[in-house]
């Protein structure tokens, strides 16, 4: 949720899609190749097994610090959800 307690929405592991609050599909996540996709299929993030995420641009945005891809769901939800700013221009 959001820094007021807000529902923002949701990962649906087994589908790998992400809904907003309404529960709209606003993205899904690929596990096994580490990408974060947008409504429109476009990939928005990439984290790498280092925990490097990179934008659409494939430059590295930041890091997650002991990432795992069992972590990709929440790195999805928080892209696509919360902090879309974090990964554009990247």
């Amino acid at each position: 949720g959001s820094h007021e307690m807000e529902f923002l929405g949701r990962v649906h592991r087994t589908a790998g899609t992400v809904c907003n609050r309404r529960d709209e599909h606003v993205g899904e996540v690929d596990i096994g190749h580490g990408y974060v996709r947008n409504a429109q299929g476009s990939v928005v993030a990439e984290v790498s097994k280092d925990g490097s995420v990179s934008g659409n641009g494939q430059r590295t945005a930041g890091y997650v610090q002991g990432f795992t891809f069992e972590a990709m769901p929440r790195l999805a939800a928080y892209v696509l959800l919360v902090d879309p700013a974090f990964v554009a221009g990247f």
